[in-house]
This record gives C-alpha cells, structure tokens and sequence, in this order.
C-alpha cells in the first residue's frame, strides 16, 4: 500500500450509518474512489454487491489498463485468479459475489489461507431472510463453514464505520480476509460509543442492562438487530439481555482474557452463532441454526 495510507475516515462518514444497508453495502469503496493498488471485480453480481468505484476502468480484451474485472458466473475461478494476482505482487485483489457462493470459491479461498497472501473477498447478501431467489440464495452454513478455516479472518460487518476501519486490517494484511455486509434491507442500529472504534476488538456491548445479565446474545451482521429486538421481547418476561456485536471472531480471540470475560459476561447463558468461535470457552451456548 501506499506511503502513509490511512484509508477510511471513520468522521467522514459518521452521519451516513443510517444510509439503506443495500446502497452501501462496499460503500466505502465506491466512494473512495480508485486506489491503485487494489484490482477489484465481482462475478456478475457488480450492481448487487456494488464492488465498483466510479473511477475504475474495466479490463476488455483490448484495453488491459483497467483496475476492475468482470468475472462473469465464475466464483471459483475469480478466486483462483486473484490468488494468482497476489502471488504475483503489486495488487491487492478483491472480488464480490453472494455469501451463499461462497462455496464454489471455498477450495481457492483455503489455498490462500494456507499461502497466507492477501486477498479479499467481498461477500453481501448475508441473509436467508432475502428470501426472493428462493433457498439456492439463502445462506444457512456458509459462514460458519467459512470462519472453521485456518488463517482466514471473516467479518460481518453492522455499521458503515465497522466495514472502514476493518477494511484496513484488510488491506494491510497477510492473510485472506472475507468481507460481509449485512443483506439488503436490514436494519440499522446505533450505538453510544460512536468516538471509539470498538470494532477493532472483534466484539463489543451493543446493550448491557442496568441491574445486570441473566443472557448474552452474541450476535454478527443481519442478527443484531434480530437479538436487539429479542432482548426487548425478553424484558417483557424479567429476563435480562445484553447484546454483544461480534462482527470478528478472530480479532476477538486476540484480546486479553480480561477484556473477553468483560463483553461475554458470567451469566449462565448465552446464544450465539456458531458456539465455539463466539463464546471461546466462556459460559455456555445455544447456537441458533441460521443467520436470519
């Protein structure tokens, strides 16, 4: 990467959170603009996971100064090829596809995992509430199948400001870094803590009741509006609920002991999506069987 690069500027888009999820689901890509040593593209799904920046020149059989990729139906073999593209040096390759794709780009997302190279996979649509494609489109497993590989960190990411600054680690990285915005459509929240990139830790408190925890919901991308509206629903019947984003268990992992007990909390009980990854040993887990 460039000379001091620092890329997103979390202040600058601070008011924007709010924006249609669908409109900014790479959002700060797009509104970056080009940077030249990222070689984007999208498996002909450039208009739904918006991995274009306005500045960027497709490559065509005739003009091979572009900066962006039009892979067609071909997951597997964009992967392959960005593999190609970070062996060789000089780019930071990512292309886009749906999270429930992700499955035919799985054996050349484990190479890169194993080569520990750079690449970057922009997978939206994290939902099986989408639900207007039928359950061809609807993710279940996949992320969960994705997240049980070695050395590749995935992040599903609430809040425009989550997708800059872990975008960041992304790009300045060693390891494949799998990118997924929350689906189309669902629901924005905010939190009280909008000066301190909290995100960086992996997870967070979204909600801590006053008088204390009976549960914790831990919950990622499209979920936590899910476990904030289950939260209130348990209120109603004296259950008290915190609500933890995890938008990275792997960043998670790396904190101190102290400051994982501190976000999971010592209730007796906690719901999650998948159980080991999230509660890393830490109370007990339900996990739930979708991410919708």
């Amino acid at each position: 990467m460039p000379a001091q690069w620092t890329g997103f500027d979390p202040a600058r888009h601070r008011a924007a959170d709010h924006r249609h999820p669908a409109s900014v689901a790479t959002g700060d890509r797009r509104d970056r603009g080009s940077l030249a040593e990222f070689a984007g593209g999208s498996a002909d799904l450039t208009h739904s996971n918006l991995t274009r920046a306005k500045t960027q020149r497709p490559v065509r059989p005739d003009f091979f100064e572009g900066d962006y990729v039009h892979y067609g139906v071909r997951e597997h073999a964009m992967a392959a090829a960005m593999n190609g593209v970070a062996l060789h040096g000089g780019f930071v390759p990512y292309g886009g596809t749906f999270l429930t794709f992700a499955d035919y780009s799985r054996p050349a997302i484990r190479l890169a995992a194993l080569m520990r190279i750079r690449v970057i996979h922009v997978m939206t649509h994290d939902s099986i509430g989408l639900g207007e494609d039928g359950p061809t489109h609807q993710p279940v497993e996949h992320l969960a199948a994705l997240r049980a590989i070695p050395a590749c960190w995935y992040s599903v990411r609430r809040r425009r400001r989550n997708r800059g600054s872990l975008g960041l680690r992304a790009a300045g990285g060693d390891q494949p870094f799998g990118a997924v915005p929350v689906a189309a459509g669902a629901a924005a929240f905010r939190d009280e803590t909008a000066n301190v990139n909290l995100v960086a830790y992996g997870a967070y408190v979204a909600v801590e009741p006053e008088a204390g925890r009976d549960v914790t919901l831990i919950a990622t991308g499209s979920e936590v509006a899910i476990a904030l509206k289950a939260a209130q629903l348990l209120e109603q019947d004296n259950v008290r609920a915190a609500v933890v984003s995890a938008p990275c268990f792997d960043l998670f992992r790396q904190q101190s002991r102290e400051y994982r007990t501190a976000v999971l909390g010592r209730a007796q009980g906690s719901a999650s999506r998948p159980r080991s990854r999230a509660t890393g040993g830490a109370g007990s887990a339900t996990a739930a069987n979708s991410s919708a």
